[in-house]
């Protein structure tokens, strides 16, 4: 088996989408980031499993199969939008300034 990261346990809790990996490592992402599970019930929701040696997750009874890989990828666009979509508080670093260089 080729080695690298691996889930190693899937779970869905909290209106998320929970894995842990090989390296104990724990990541969660909200079901409303994951559109194929937009329409399935929480007891579908609860059919999850982990397939192909640990690469991906799976509900096969709703035919959605998602790969480690496209998980984490998601999870960090998300992330991202998130970050970039929210105003900044007053005081913030960086909050109202634009820096286009260093000044001598």
């Amino acid at each position: 088996m080729e080695k690298g990261l691996r889930i190693t346990e899937v779970a869905v809790a909290n209106h998320a989408v929970v894995l842990r990996l090989n390296n104990g490592s724990v990541f969660a992402e909200p079901l409303d980031g994951i559109h194929a599970l937009s329409d399935a019930t929480p007891k579908q929701l609860q059919q999850c499993e982990v397939f192909a040696g640990g690469v991906g997750i799976a509900w096969p009874k709703l035919d959605v199969h998602l790969s480690l890989k496209g998980f984490l990828t998601n999870m960090v666009r998300n992330e991202l939008i998130r970050r970039l979509t929210v105003e900044p508080k007053p005081g913030a670093r960086g909050h109202g300034k634009v820096r286009r260089g260093v000044e001598a």
